[in-house]
Formats: structure tokens, sequence, C-alpha cells
């Protein structure tokens, strides 16, 4: 996957302001942004975005979330995800041709 580090670390600082609005106690120094960014990195932006929208939802610690901590609400939102295979409407037809195979190889 191609990255355009200069949009995704722009995008970056805007997931970085939610967290400070809703668990900071002042200004997320730039400093802060970049190692939150490379301690996160491996993961696609998207997974970072979805990890936070969830801890502003749902977390009860007031204060700011580690890269650690994030990283791990990445992993827990990646475990349940449905698979594509079983997602509703394209789903329904990629069983129904899987089932349809296995009959016809009968």
């Amino acid at each position: 996957m191609i990255v355009n580090r200069r949009k995704d670390s722009r995008r970056f600082s805007e997931v970085m302001a939610s967290l400070n609005e809703v668990f900071g106690n002042g200004e997320v120094t730039p400093r802060k942004v970049e190692v939150y960014f490379q301690a996160l990195e491996p993961y696609p932006l998207e997974g970072v975005e979805r990890a936070v929208a969830n801890l502003i939802r749902h977390r009860t610690i007031g204060r700011f979330p580690t890269p650690g901590e994030i990283a791990e609400e990445i992993d827990v939102i990646s475990r349940y995800q449905k698979p594509p295979e079983l997602d509703e409407g394209a789903g329904h037809v990629k069983r129904l041709k899987l089932l349809t195979n296995k009959i016809t190889n009968l």
C-alpha cells in the first residue's frame, strides 16, 4: 500500500487533536504527534481512526491513551469484524457459489 505520509500525517494530527479534546489537558505537541504516528505506522490509518472513535465513545479512564492502548483497540476491532465472506449481500452470493460448487463436484 502506498502511503502519502504528508496527507496521512495531517489526518493523524486531526485524530490526535480529537483525542486531546476528550482526554488531554493541554496542547498536543508536534513531537507527541510524531511519536504516536511512528508507533502506529504499521496500522492502516482507517484502523487508527476507528480505534480512536471507539476509545472516545467507550473509554472510562480519563487520561490520554498510549500508542499501545490504541494498537490494542485496533487489534480488538479487527478480531471482531466479520470476514468479508460473511457480510450480508455479497456474502450470500459467495456462500451460494461455494455450495453450488461443492454440490456439482459430488
